[in-house]
């Protein structure tokens, strides 16, 4: 290596055990562990329609010396990532190395700001620095041949596959090509430019590129390009795509020159048809040859059932068994007929026979001619990948199914002579590098006690298993149904809580020294009445007989949605009626469970803020019950627009105190129950109302508001046979979301909350903390919060008092960043005209929280597939909010 580069490397080497010094590379192995999928690099470049452009954010270079495009500071690094990605780049590069290229981690943040993936290029040689790549957002990591020896290349590729990131390996001459290529590299990036003298050969690196590409490699090529006419023989040497950097950065607009180029590149053409990468992973319960194990499969919600019709198998089912057993599944798992190397003719026989539309093909060393000519007949075709030699070999053998017309792929574990089923363990590594640019399942050695842990690794798209669900011989129905809800456990940890109060890397507890004797009492005294079953046959009967529940799920008339439905045909929509539980709204639930926590710490004295008035209701309604006394704090405006509610708690017996601080909202009448508390802990009890605040909090509301959940779900099973398609709910704190969504969120059901959209996407303008939103401290826990660049809470704005909140519970912040909860956002003026619909349509006047959830459930429902299932939460009435609406 050259003076310069030994300089790069060894001040690399010193800022990576200086930060590991701060964080040791355990806490980044689990907080790597908690993170959301990485934005896909690799795929973005390899299946671009054009040739792709991958600009680069950097202020300076040895070889250029100071670049005039990108000035000091965040903002500028934000500015230009928005420049780029407006002038239609692929990806983005950030040069983080501060010595020499005046870089900064906290410019991989800034570029994070838009929708491309991101590559962090340093001169990374430790895994601590690869996995410190991950936690400050990057999606890639630049590994340089070069400075990584021996081994240490191929270990890195492994720790940047594990951290969940692509790995780009730069290569300058062929025999750095030769030990990349070794080392499985899937990435590569030729750079034109010798490291140690700076000189630029672009011959060299085209001929560098059509093999690298020749051996099924990603191809991008760095350096030296700066015109159409590099890019084009660039793509012709087989480059899917272009780092560029310094020929933008030389001048004052860089995306303005970005934007001229990538008008100017070739285009590529659809290489593979790519399917959708599900939300969550599925389950296909495989093997299923009775009915016990057909009903098991159903009743588990597994997303598909195999019917091996492979003759010669123990688990093969007849022709004459497979229509009955698909009659069993009925409206759940699709069932899938499971074949070993047939030919075509036996295939069109017994999907005509049986009328499955499924189908799963193994024991092909590629896909058998006759596919693309029966797939186009097919709802579902799964072509099985045997074990390759490389990570290459499989990506090319998974993208030569889908080419020919799969829906699916799935690694197997077993050759395709012997076959699956017989517990061959899946190549899981390999899996997870190739489900960084395809969905693809895995099957092959897994069971009910594995599965969880498989999932949080390799991240598939679904699991497939067959004998790790089977005893004596048969299907065994407890480990069925065991093994799918365990694959669905979220790898983030974002559907449950830890021992330090985070869902996944929202939550914790953030509080003044003084709360924190009182929220661990709290935590202490929350886990043992969980224990206790007297403390539920408490609850329970107090439930049914003094709130009413269960409370009903109604259907809206059919006549009511024709002119919504649209190609929906048949679509169904149902109303979880928490507004007809006592007090009209579902904050009741939560307040009696937070009172018999009260009574049992012997606390006589109850405070709550509420924005709405439901929960102050709620509150003020269980302290009556009780003969506990209660003081609500509310914001001065609420009040005023939420006077029937203020004058119900007064009734009832509870102070209502004003807040006449800030805005005069929810956050303002949060923020004075909590001084009030650190002020009383001793005699008194914190009634939070929504899935927010400190740990134990927001665990604590979820798992007492998750009765409407688990009601609406047994409510379906017993109407329709089954759980939903899609569920709705309004988002502020979020515990009237959290409540229903807690029930399904081990089923396929798309989880969707809703925001309050305001009046517009400006700050001050609307309550999305999690659309529009960033990560920060509100209320003692770490979430979602609407706020300045400079960390600032701005004061939100709704229509409805019960979402005029600038932040939002941390579980729902975990499960949108995770992307099993979808997030929408409704207007002021489309939240009113759903009320006003709803009220016309059904004679039920909903509030106006809710009627969020029912305009995006008006706007979602024709896009849906045919007889699909909606379930909104109603979660109150509007008789609150008649002074706004008329």
């Amino acid at each position: 290596m050259s003076g310069v580069l030994e300089q790069l490397v060894e001040a690399s080497r010193r800022r990576a055990a200086t930060d590991a010094r701060e964080t040791p590379l355990n806490d980044l192995q689990r907080q790597v562990a908690r993170m959301p999928t990485a934005r896909r690099f690799e795929a973005a470049l390899r299946y671009s329609p054009q040739f792709a452009i991958v600009a680069e954010l950097k202020r300076a270079s040895p070889s250029a010396g100071q670049l005039p495009g990108l000035g000091p500071g965040l903002e500028a690094a934000r500015a230009l990532a928005r420049g780029y990605a407006a002038a239609g780049a692929t990806a983005l590069s950030v040069l983080t190395e501060p010595t020499r290229f005046s870089g900064s981690d906290d410019d991989i943040a800034a570029a994070r700001g838009v929708d491309l993936p991101v590559l962090r290029k340093d001169f990374l040689v430790t895994p601590f620095q690869v996995l410190q790549s991950r936690t400050i957002g990057a999606d890639a990591v630049l590994l340089i041949a070069r400075i990584l020896p021996g081994e240490r290349l191929e270990t890195l590729i492994g720790e940047a596959a594990r951290a969940g990131m692509d790995a780009l390996v730069e290569v300058h001459d062929e025999s750095e090509l030769a030990r990349a290529l070794d080392a499985d590299a899937t990435l590569i990036g030729i750079n034109s430019r010798d490291l140690d003298t700076l000189d630029v050969d672009l011959p060299r690196a085209f001929r560098l590129a059509e093999a690298a590409r020749a051996a099924d490699a990603t191809v991008l090529l760095e350096s030296g390009l700066a015109t159409a006419e590099d890019v084009a023989r660039a793509a012709s040497a087989g480059a899917h795509g272009a780092l560029i950097g310094t020929s933008f950065l030389r001048h004052r607009d860089p995306a303005a020159r970005a934007k001229a180029l990538v008008g100017d590149v070739p285009t590529t053409g659809a290489r593979h048809r790519l399917p959708p990468f599900p939300v969550r992973t599925q389950v296909k319960v495989c093997g299923i040859r009775d009915s016990k194990g057909a009903v098991a499969a159903r009743l588990a919600g597994a997303d598909f059932a195999g019917i091996v019709v492979a003759q010669g198998t123990r688990r093969a089912v007849g022709p004459d068994r497979v229509a009955e057993l698909a009659a069993v599944l009925g409206d759940g798992p699709r069932p899938v007929l499971v074949f070993r190397a047939p030919d075509e003719k036996d295939v069109r026989d017994l999907v005509a026979a049986s009328r499955v539309r499924a189908i799963q093909l193994a024991g092909f060393e590629a896909p058998p001619e006759w596919l693309p000519a029966l797939a186009g007949d097919l709802d579902t075709v799964i072509g099985v990948v045997h074990p390759a030699p490389t990570t290459r070999a499989a990506l090319r053998r998974a993208e030569a199914w889908l080419a020919a017309g799969a829906t699916h792929v799935l690694l197997e574990g077993a050759d395709r002579v012997a076959g699956g089923g017989a517990g061959a363990e899946a190549p899981f590594d390999m899996a997870r590098r190739v489900g960084r640019m395809l969905p693809v399942g895995i099957a092959g050695g897994l069971n009910p006690q594995s599965v969880a842990e498989v999932v949080a690794r390799v991240r598939p798209a679904y699991v497939d298993a067959s004998s790790g669900l089977e005893r004596d011989g048969g299907s065994d129905p407890r480990r069925i149904a065991r093994f799918v809800h365990q694959a669905r456990r979220d790898p983030t940890g974002a559907d449950r809580v830890d021992r330090h109060g985070r869902f996944g890397a929202f939550g914790g507890r953030y509080v003044p020294e003084t709360l924190v004797a009182p929220l661990a009492e709290l935590d202490a005294t929350w886990r043992e009445a969980r224990r206790d079953a007297e403390f539920w046959r408490t609850l329970l009967q107090l439930q049914r007989d003094y709130v009413g529940r269960p409370t009903p799920l109604f259907e809206v008339p059919a006549r009511a949605l024709d002119e919504v439905r649209g190609a929906a045909d048949g679509a169904r929509l149902f109303l979880k009626r928490e507004d007809l539980a006592h007090t009209g709204a579902h904050k009741i639930n939560n307040a009696l469970g937070q009172a018999l926590l009260a009574l049992r710490l012997g606390k006589r004295r109850l405070i709550a803020e509420t924005g709405a008035g439901q929960h102050g209701v709620a509150t003020a309604t269980v302290a009556a019950l009780f003969g506990l006394e209660c003081v609500v704090y509310m914001g001065s405006t609420d009040i005023a627009r939420q006077r029937p509610n203020v004058e119900r708690m007064r009734l009832l017996g509870a102070e209502v105190r004003p807040v006449e601080s800030g805005n005069g909202t929810l956050r303002d009448a949060l923020n004075e129950a909590l001084r009030d508390w650190v002020a009383s802990v001793q005699t008194t009890f914190y009634v939070l109302g929504s899935a927010t605040g400190p740990h134990p909090y927001p665990e604590m509301v979820a798992e007492l508001q998750s009765i409407i959940g688990r009601e609406a779900r047994q409510q379906l099973v017993e109407r329709i046979g089954r759980p939903p398609d899609v569920c709705l709910a309004c988002v502020g704190g979020g515990s009237n979301a959290i409540g229903l969504f807690r029930a399904f969120l081990d089923t396929p059901a798309r989880l969707i909350g809703v925001e309050a959209g305001g009046r517009g996407d400006e700050l001050g303008e609307h309550a999305a903390s999690l659309g529009l939103g960033k990560p920060g401290v509100l209320h003692g826990a770490f979430t979602m919060l609407i706020q300045t660049e400079a960390g600032q809470v701005v004061e939100p704005h709704s229509i409805s008092a019960g979402l005029d909140y600038p932040g939002v519970g941390p579980q729902l912040a975990a499960l949108a960043a995770s992307g099993r909860m979808e997030v929408e956002r409704t207007t002021d003026v489309e939240a009113v005209a759903a009320l006003r619909w709803l009220t016309r349509e059904c004679g039920i006047l909903p509030a106006l929280e809710p009627s969020h959830a029912i305009a995006a459930a008006l706007r979602l429902i024709p896009d849906l597939p045919k007889k699909s299932i909606v379930v909104v939460n109603l979660s109150g009435r509007g008789d609150k909010d008649l002074e706004i609406v008329t």
